[in-house]
């Protein structure tokens, strides 16, 4: 087995088949077998092997950013309800087990239109007094 830590600035979440934020995080941090023209390819004897890829998130940042895919390869937008708590609790897609890490929200950016070249960008920001 071999680990690699990238770091990050945020985590794009697909939404295919994910009615909420927390669906989205699971299917983004699910064991992914590669295998096939997939497979890993070991960099010492330049062989393809069967393999599986795990993302979890080693370290939690002060302030998480999710993107969500809200857009297909066509440019076509993925319509629909996405579900999210105003409260998220990272730690079961974290590496190491511990107690709860929370997050709150704090924004929210949305996007209105109905591809990837036209519409138009709203955001919704708490305020200090929590509304």
């Amino acid at each position: 087995p071999s680990d690699v830590c990238d770091p990050f600035l945020d985590l794009s979440l697909e939404l295919t088949r994910a009615a909420s934020v927390e669906a989205a995080l699971r299917k983004f941090t699910s064991a992914e077998k590669l295998e096939g023209k997939n497979a890993y390819k070991c960099s010492a004897c330049n062989t393809l092997s069967p393999a599986r890829k795990t993302l979890r998130v080693e370290r939690a940042p002060m302030a998480l950013t999710l993107q969500l895919k809200r857009f297909g390869v066509r440019g076509g937008k993925v319509s629909g309800h996405v579900a999210f708590e105003p409260e998220l609790d990272i730690r079961p897609f974290m590496a190491n087990a511990g107690l709860p890490l929370r997050y709150e929200l704090y924004a929210v950016l949305v996007h209105v239109g109905g591809s990837v070249h036209s519409g138009h960008y709203y955001c919704f920001v708490k305020a200090q007094s929590g509304v």
